[in-house]
């Protein structure tokens, strides 16, 4: 790896995608990031083949299609380069990962952010430096010590804690000398030790396994780690860790944040959709499952244009569209009467409201929405 600046190639088609990854890439307070862009499969290759790079993150799309003798030079010239990969679903995954050497790390892109990525990142330039290391079998205990940008520990098939670096120590409160007396269920939560226990027994057995345990400090302390537990060559076992606490915090408030969201919107007469720049719905109240018949589960995932007469619905598409462009033919801010269609088929008169907002970056659509139905059946009489 590069010290000072990682240079990275990030091959990606979304400009989105790449903004945001440049972004969240440069906020990081432990590296700098050099990060050139490739917009096609062909021109990473070509830039690849031009310079060296610490890390590949690339749109798992591209390899879709691929040739098996694409794949030979895809390998040929990515095997020693860390790669992490970017979907748009797990469905998209496969068995793709398995084939192309160096790939550490899969992403789904609706669920990046910062601290995801950079978290990613790291993992994959930790588990790339281990295999190497593991290939090479030269001193690789204190290899991994030194470079590792992650706190580490390794133990023996007992648990009995073998080495760690400074991080590493720093995360549990212990001394070097102190912790080689020590095994690892002596640190683990009580709560969390059954559990610990089997995937200590599925590392043994050759599995990748990272999961989130609680951990006892030295102060007694309780901290929440993240660890990504390997088999080494010669039986012991590393684990690869990060501090999640304040992310633990963090999702606390969280839900409890999205309770009260929930109980809110859930308590609002109007119906109201939330969609992103595709047109996918990602959230729908209770009203709205009134008006239209399906359940939240039920829309949640697909494109608005389900909740539309066929009549509408190319229109939409064809507004939708310019209005990303060009930002207008869709009246924002503005009461529209258009039409919507119920699951069993019936169509009625909604009155709609859009606005646009932007979460973690994103580009997202809020429509506020009534059955005008009886307002203009009154109207006629």
């Amino acid at each position: 790896m590069s010290f000072g600046e990682f240079q990275v190639l990030l091959i990606e088609n979304e400009h989105d995608i790449v903004r945001i990854i440049k972004k969240y890439l440069s906020e990081s307070k432990k590296e700098n990031y050099k990060i050139i862009v490739a917009k096609d499969l062909k021109n990473g290759i070509k830039i690849l083949k031009q310079r060296h790079f610490d890390l590949l993150i690339m749109e798992i799309s591209l390899l879709a299609e691929i040739k098996m003798d694409k794949i030979i030079e895809l390998n040929n010239n990515f095997a020693n380069i860390p790669i992490l990969l970017l979907s748009n679903s797990e469905d998209q995954l496969g068995s793709i990962r398995y084939k192309i050497k160096g790939v550490q790390e899969l992403l789904i892109k609706s669920q990046i952010n910062k601290y995801i990525l950079q978290k990613s990142v790291q993992y994959a330039f930790d588990r790339s430096l281990f295999q190497k290391v593991l290939q090479k079998q030269e001193n690789y205990y204190s290899m991994m010590m030194e470079q590792s940008i992650s706190g580490v520990y390794i133990t023996d098939r007992a648990g009995r804690f073998i080495a760690a670096n400074k991080l590493g120590l720093d995360f549990f409160g212990y001394s070097l000398s102190e912790l080689k007396t020590m095994k690892l269920s002596d640190v683990v939560h009580p709560d969390d030790l059954h559990q610990a226990t089997l995937e200590y027994k599925q590392i043994i057995q050759g599995y990748n396994v990272r999961s989130n345990k609680s951990f006892i400090r030295k102060d007694k302390q309780i901290t929440h780690l993240e660890i990504s537990g390997n088999l080494l060559a010669d039986g012991n076992i590393v684990g690869i860790v990060q501090n999640v606490t304040f992310q633990k915090e963090s999702e606390k408030k969280l839900i409890e944040s999205e309770e009260k969201y929930r109980l809110i919107i859930n308590s609002i007469v109007e119906g109201i959709i939330l969609i992103d720049r595709n047109g996918i719905i990602i959230d729908y109240n209770k009203s709205c499952e009134r008006l239209f018949g399906y359940t939240k589960n039920n829309v949640v995932g697909k494109n608005i244009t389900v909740l539309m007469p066929d009549s509408y619905k190319n229109q939409h598409i064809i507004a939708f569209k310019k209005y990303l462009q060009t930002r207008g033919g869709i009246n924002i801010g503005k009461q529209l009467e258009i039409n919507g269609m119920h699951k069993k088929g019936n169509i009625f008169p909604i009155e709609l409201s859009i606005s646009e907002l932007y979460v973690d970056e994103k580009l997202l659509f809020v429509g506020i929405l009534s059955d005008i139905s009886k307002k203009k059946k009154n109207k006629s009489i």
